[in-house]
């Protein structure tokens, strides 16, 4: 006798029924040998078709089905009014079947609603189907899960089941038992479509969030690291303002005022200008290096963050801007301060000499709420050797202490902006160092007498005298190019070696050897030096764009 899985009951005591394959007590040796070859059938039947099951079938009777109407089935009880909500989760795949045909179609769980005795399941039938007639089945695919997760590409909202054309040559048109799909196919294309749509997902820009501030996380124009035009604030990113050198913005590191899941923004906050005029538009900039640039020459970008302003910054009709812009001279010799003109408010700049726009510029109107905005779909030159992000304030309306918050920065390979993606700390300040670092602790901004120790260059007299001595200094990770070093005395107003045992300035440094890697940090002959007192100093590396 032929029975199924959904005839035997999940309480193990009620399985007796000889007929469906139970085992009921006292029974014949020869039923015994029946119901264990039923049991083996009913697994072996299972095992052949094990996607779709059939939940309302229950020992003795179970859910009774019918059609209500084109796109609703009607599910009762057939013993007490029962819930059966529970059964049709929103979302799952669907088969309904009229058995005697047989007519099945397929479809997506829309809603079930209950209505004392009858659950009303509503079906999104696939293509141009309606639920059959005489419908008396119903039944859910079983891996709704690895549905959910296993085919959709990334970054965006998961199908509800792969189509023929999904699966390409992995899918075979046959749609019985047997050779459905080819697994091995399958697995092979979705991998490389998983793999290809990572690869173009990766933020290309360095401190999108941004989190690392070696030079000081408030940038003013007393700060070592100045506020003027042409300027980095957070690492990797250029401040750049129409007045030039008139203190119009402070850069601030926000760890408060944040959207959810990111550590920091950017907020540029309005000072009390020392020039005139009062209020310059002003913006911030990043621009890719050539090895970055190349992968994306020819493809299509999307640019995307999230923003807010207060005060005479927030509610300016399209007064917040950005754009894509792609350098066309010699690779990695571009001109950082590429806004030639701003030209009247509400117009985009001017851009220099060999910088080209990439599309269109896109605008927004800042709130009093963190929002994500993007730029989409932006072509990028085949010729193009560098590329920048440019986000910009249009608003000159703005008095001091006004702000504009930007976070999460994120330019993609991609016709669509996606979620943004923050890589670990250790990665992105790596990213950075490759472009400037610096002895100080992290969070300690660079300065000249700054009064901290910890990290500096150090080395022991060994000879003592009027004679050179000093450390060969290994850099954190290989640099961009050949860097500019600066010196700093931790204890004193100059650039200075430290002698920390005289509590005295010495030497001035001498600076040898510099390439993308290291460098020779030695002190010239110096009076009051004597083995084995221990000499400090500070450093910073800079080899940017």
């Amino acid at each position: 006798m032929a029975t199924d899985l959904k005839a035997w009951s999940t309480l193990d005591a009620e399985n007796i029924d000889l007929s469906e394959g139970g085992f009921p007590e006292n029974m014949d040796k020869s039923s015994v040998n029946d119901s264990g070859r039923i049991v083996a059938g009913t697994v072996r039947r299972w095992f052949e078709d094990p996607e779709w099951t059939d939940l309302l079938k229950e020992p003795g009777g179970g859910w009774t089905v019918t059609k209500l109407n084109d796109t609703t089935i009607r599910v009762t009880h057939d013993d007490t009014p029962t819930d059966g909500e529970y059964k049709f989760p929103v979302g799952s795949r669907i088969r309904v079947t009229e058995t005697g045909t047989p007519v099945s179609v397929m479809g997506t769980i829309a809603s079930a609603t209950y209505s004392a005795p009858n659950t009303d399941v509503v079906v999104t039938v696939d293509a141009a189907a309606i639920i059959p007639a005489g419908a008396n089945r119903a039944e859910l695919f079983f891996a709704r899960s690895v549905k959910d997760t296993a085919f959709h590409e990334l970054g965006t909202d998961p199908t509800d089941v792969p189509t023929v054309a999904d699966l390409g040559d992995g899918a075979l048109l046959d749609q019985g038992h047997g050779n459905g799909f080819d697994a091995d196919t399958v697995d092979s294309l979705h991998a490389a479509d998983v793999e290809g749509n990572a690869q173009k997902r990766v933020n290309k820009l360095i401190n999108g969030g941004p989190r690392v501030w070696q030079r000081g996380a408030s940038i003013d124009s007393t700060s070592w690291f100045g506020n003027d035009n042409d300027s980095y604030c957070a690492d990797q990113w250029l401040f750049l303002h129409e007045a030039g050198s008139v203190d119009v913005v402070k850069i601030v590191q926000e760890t408060t005022d944040v959207p959810a899941n990111v550590y920091s923004a950017m907020k540029l906050e309005a000072t009390s200008p020392t020039g005139s005029p009062s209020a310059e538009k002003f913006g911030v900039a990043q621009i890719l290096e050539n090895e970055a640039t190349v992968g994306l020459q020819g493809e299509n970008v999307s640019l995307s963050f999230w923003a807010k302003a207060t005060g005479g910054l927030q509610g300016v009709t399209n007064a917040l801007r950005c754009m894509v812009l792609g350098w066309e001279g010699a690779a990695d010799a571009v001109t950082s301060d590429f806004v030639s003109s701003w030209n009247v408010q509400g117009s985009d700049p001017t851009l220099a000499a060999s910088w080209t726009q990439q599309g269109s510029t896109a605008t927004f109107t800042t709130t009093g709420t963190w929002t994500r905005v993007s730029l989409e779909n932006v072509p990028v030159a085949a010729n193009v050797k560098n590329l920048a992000v440019f986000i910009w304030s249009e608003d000159k309306s703005y008095v001091a202490t006004d702000t504009l918050l930007i976070a999460g920065m994120m330019l993609e390979e991609s016709a669509t902006a996606g979620p943004f993606r923050e890589i670990p700390i250790t990665q992105e300040l790596a990213a950075c160092q490759r472009f400037f670092h610096k002895t100080f602790q992290q969070g300690v901004a660079p300065a000249q007498n700054s009064g901290s120790q910890l990290g500096c260059a150090t080395y022991r007299i060994a000879l003592g005298g009027n004679e050179a001595e000093g450390v060969q200094v290994r850099f954190p990770t290989p640099m961009f190019s050949t860097p500019a070093i600066v010196t700093y005395n931790p204890n004193a107003a100059n650039a200075n070696w430290w002698n920390d045992d005289e509590n005295a300035s010495r030497g001035v440094p001498i600076i040898t050897n510099v390439g993308d890697s290291g460098m020779g940090l030695w002190e010239t002959a110096a009076a009051g030096n004597d083995n084995p007192q221990i000499m400090i100093i500070h450093y910073t590396a800079e080899a940017v764009l």
